[in-house]
């Protein structure tokens, strides 16, 4: 037999499969293709063309068609290289580079013209000296367009953004193009309008509220050349080209880390996509990773620092409010102080936050009757019962019912009784002490689209909003100069028995909350409730002496051998049946192979036992981190089958233990 075979990359859960490659078709390595699989066709990629197939002719399947649009040799690394450090499927990276495209689409795509080239005219920004210094090392690192990761760090309202404006330009001066990062879509509107002021042109904007048809869209424009595209964490995995610069903004933030199908952080998968594409990359933040910043201890990276707000605006005054010195009366969330305050910034004409990242009005629900607390049917959590639907709602799989209904252990149909507040409580709170202040709820649940984001953004803009009570959606990036005073309702950190960033996210959300006040020429005031104002965490934010706390998280780190220092991968093992699970879990650790350095801990339940009536069980990898845990993970799981149902997730670098 002459005929030549492809291996072929579909964009499923499998390995390539073997395809003949018809006479009539010419196709090259890294060509995209149509091909039957089952009943259906899918866009192929070539990865490969062979002489000879383990299987006979008669069983291989021939490709139909061989499509214009190909994958670059430095889209092939990037693929291949994600697939085999995440060890995910090389058919689920793919899809994702595919971005929903299907043999249908994609040939009305080839017949479209390429995308125009655009011209631009950069808008030059007025910058303090402390700006064009850094704004001059950040265009001279994108003209010798070499790899180079950088750190931009600086204070809230630094200007961080109109920065690395300037080495945007830079970078389409030279006919080059550039990726930006956003971790949320909430982020981007109003980064969007900053933009075309300064450029005279819109980037393209990759996110998940896309429809196929903008998907579609954007896809091909980006094949095709477009100069910038901006986009949340899925944008990395698209089809660039000649790409001189990458930038991730808020490279902190915890929105990066997909934790399902292909767990990946998309700040550290950019840095090797700016590594293939030889161009440098600029990770921006107020408050940066510990990962990024030993990096640059290490001199890994470069660092350049903005200390300065901008403008007149200085730092907030941050005051801690001991709860156990001043405890909050009966029925109201604030205490004394606050509300003082509060009522004292109101009377000024001026606007107010009051943060609170507890999204419902009370988090615990009791039955009348039995006193049992009520529980999703199909996770191991708390119905958190939302007023504004009536309904109790679990916040992992969407599970939801009415507030009146039977209680789901003794059956009574009583009312529930519910403690602990939520922003929907303080809400209530504060329309009944001050019936007359316009208020603002924002919240996922009632900003679940742009539009409805933008819409409260400009309630906060126009004055309209005075007094905003929000959860995290307002921790980051926003510039609202009128807003002068925010309150921190419940200042905790998380649960550090189980997630050993949890003190890290604690600080920086807290620290980014903290940053949306006096960003003009008015002073902010920044008030933090807490019953731990003595917790080093709290004592570094209250001084603004973020190198302090850094200091401290790093050495405990290094002592207890964790990430940065060390590396972790987890093994998550799930199925309908806990005894089968943890079976399973147990007979995993039985036959793990011994190699010094590398510790392997557990199993155990994870903390969020059951979701989406799956139980789930851990092991977790520990070693040094010279150490790399995918050959020691393929020789281990070479020869393990599970029993169906099961299914096994491995997660390189977690960031989350639940």
């Amino acid at each position: 037999m002459n005929d030549k075979i492809a291996k072929v990359c579909l964009p499923i859960s499998l390995e390539p499969l073997d395809y003949l490659i018809p006479a009539s078709l010419t196709i090259q390595p890294n060509s995209l293709v149509s091909v039957p699989f089952r009943n259906t066709q899918h866009i192929g990629w070539i990865t490969e063309i062979i002489d000879s197939s383990t299987l006979p002719s008669t069983k291989l399947r021939a490709i139909e068609s061989v499509h214009p649009i190909t994958v670059s040799l430095q889209n092939s690394d990037f693929i291949s290289w994600m697939a085999r450090y995440t060890m995910a499927p090389l058919g689920l990276v793919l899809k994702m580079f595919l971005g929903g495209l299907n043999p249908k689409n994609i040939q009305s795509l080839t017949d479209q013209n390429p995308t125009p080239s655009l011209t631009f005219s950069f808008q030059s920004l007025a910058l303090n000296q402390e700006q064009r210094t850094v704004a001059s090392h950040l265009e001279s690192l994108v003209q010798q367009h070499i790899f180079t990761p950088l750190l931009l760090e600086g204070v809230t309202g630094s200007g961080k953004t109109e920065v690395y404006f300037q080495a945007v330009q830079t970078c389409l001066t030279l006919g080059k193009r550039a990726l930006v990062l956003l971790p949320e879509i909430n982020l981007t509107a109003a980064w969007l309008l900053r933009f075309e002021a300064c450029f005279g042109f819109k980037p393209v904007f990759w996110h998940s509220h896309m429809t196929p048809k903008q998907r579609q869209k954007s896809w091909h424009t980006i094949a095709t050349g477009t100069p910038v595209v901006v986009g949340t964490r899925s944008a990395l995995c698209l089809p660039h080209h000649d790409l001189g610069l990458i930038v991730v903004d808020e490279e902190h933030d915890t929105s990066y880390k997909q934790e399902s199908l292909v767990r990946y952080h998309a700040r550290d998968m950019a840095v090797r996509r700016a590594q293939l594409a030889t161009c440098p990359i600029i990770l921006t933040s107020a408050t940066p990773s510990i990962e990024t910043l030993l990096n640059v201890r290490t001199n890994k990276y470069q660092s350049f620092h903005l200390t300065q707000r901008y403008g007149a605006a200085s730092m907030p005054k941050i005051h801690p409010i001991d709860l156990r010195q001043e405890p909050l009366t009966k029925g109201t969330s604030l205490s004394p102080t606050l509300w003082r305050a509060l009522e004292e910034n109101h009377a000024q004409g001026e606007q107010s936050l009051l943060f609170l990242n507890r999204r419902g009005y009370a988090p615990i629900a009791f039955c009348s009757s039995c006193r049992c607390n009520q529980t999703c049917k199909r996770c191991d959590v708390n119905l958190v019962y939302h007023q504004h639907k009536q309904a109790l709602l679990c916040h992992h799989c969407g599970y939801q019912r009415k507030a009146r209904s039977a209680c789901n252990t003794c059956n009574h149909t009583d009312e529930f009784l519910f403690f602990g507040v939520g922003v929907e409580k303080l809400m209530e709170e504060l329309r009944e002490k001050h019936p007359d202040w316009s208020l603002l709820l924002m919240t996922s649940d009632t900003l679940s689209t742009p539009k409805k984001m933008q819409q409260a953004f400009d309630q906060i803009e126009s004055g309209s909003a005075q007094v905003i009570v929000a959860t995290q959606t307002m921790a980051k990036g926003h510039h609202f100069p009128n807003l002068t005073l925010v309150g921190v309702v419940d200042a905790t950190l998380g649960p550090i028995d189980y997630d050993l960033r949890s003190t890290e996210r604690s600080f920086q959300l807290l620290h980014q909350v903290a940053g949306r006040s006096g960003r003009a020429d008015k002073p902010g005031h920044v008030y933090l409730q807490t019953f731990a104002p003595q917790h080093p965490a709290f004592q570094a934010l209250c001084q603004n002496d973020s190198q302090k706390f850094y200091q401290t998280e790093l050495a405990q780190r290094q002592r207890l051998g964790l990430p940065p220092y060390g590396r972790l991968t987890a093994l998550i093992l799930e199925g309908p049946r806990e005894a089968q699970v943890k079976e399973a879990a147990l007979s995993l650790l039985r036959s793990h192979p011994q190699k010094p350095g590398i510790q392997v801990l557990g199993p155990t339940p994870a903390p969020l036992t059951r979701v989406k009536k799956s139980y789930r069980w851990r092991l977790l990898l520990k070693s040094d981190k010279t150490i790399l845990h995918t050959s020691y993970l393929q020789q281990w799981l070479a020869g393990i089958t599970l029993p169906a149902p099961l299914k096994l997730t491995i997660d390189i670098d977690p960031q989350s233990f639940m």
